[in-house]
């Protein structure tokens, strides 16, 4: 599984002067992409809640809230208060 997955971040498509994948490597493909991408949402929304809930005292359902409305790019609910707050919500957000 290793394999394939440096396979497919090398070589990620086939060209177009090759055959298309059959129907077994195309779910593999898909399935991989998905856990990848999975992986990465995962990934940034615990970065996210962990600095709310250290940084702005926010409850733990309360930083999900905020990690997650930063990364679908509609913006914090809570104000930050607190300086590092404000620069980790900054720099977050970014």
């Amino acid at each position: 599984m290793i394999n394939d997955i440096a396979v497919m971040i090398k070589h990620p498509f086939e060209h177009r002067t090759e055959s298309v994948l059959p129907l077994q490597a195309f779910v593999q493909r898909i399935v991989l992409s998905s856990i990848l991408g999975i992986g990465i949402i995962i990934l940034s929304l615990t970065v996210g809640m962990t600095g709310y809930y250290f940084l702005e005292n926010l409850s733990w359902i309360d930083s999900f809230l905020n990690a997650a409305m930063i990364l679908s790019g509609m913006g914090s609910l809570a104000q930050p208060q607190t300086t590092a707050g404000k620069i980790f919500a900054g720099i977050y957000a970014l």
